[in-house]
């Protein structure tokens, strides 16, 4: 897969890659198409109901590397866009003030705990696959359309 020079100049104008990286060498590739192919891959794997565990680890890939891409373009990715939000809500339903890194760290444990095991004691995944691949799947696209990209088919499908 290539970066499309309709998709490239959507990025540049964005400012979330500047122009000199469309010169750079074959051999390497941009991360921004690596977390499409990402994404692409975990849409279609939701949509067609397989391998929900693959998917949920491609969506979070994807998720975290379009929402670095608008970081580095001084815009904010979905979750830490939201994290005041639920920062608020703790306050009203917990009355406690949750640490937004705490509020990321919860959000992001589904992903994290199908990439790592670090004792026998998390040998298990605990939590709601389908629940969790749904709301990282919305995390990533909604950083890909926070990035000005236009919006895919598929991508369409698996919000309805």
């Amino acid at each position: 897969m290539h970066l499309s020079l309709d998709n490239a100049g959507i990025l540049i104008k964005r400012g979330a890659i500047p122009p000199e990286w469309l010169k750079m060498s074959k051999k390497a590739t941009e991360k921004i198409i690596i977390a499409i192919q990402h994404l692409d891959i975990a849409v279609e794997l939701a949509l067609s109901k397989k391998s929900p565990y693959a998917a949920l680890t491609l969506a979070g890939v994807a998720e975290e590397l379009l929402g670095k891409y608008l970081r580095v373009s001084n815009k904010q990715d979905t979750l830490t866009e939201i994290g005041p939000i639920l920062q608020r809500a703790g306050e009203i339903i917990h009355n406690e003030t949750f640490p937004i890194k705490d509020i990321k760290k919860h959000f992001n444990s589904a992903k994290n705990s199908v990439k790592h095991m670090d004792t026998y004691k998390n040998s298990k995944f605990t939590h709601d696959v389908d629940q969790e691949l749904s709301l990282m799947l919305a995390r990533a696209i909604l950083n890909y359309e926070k990035l000005g990209l236009p919006l895919k088919e598929s991508y369409k499908k698996v919000r309805e």
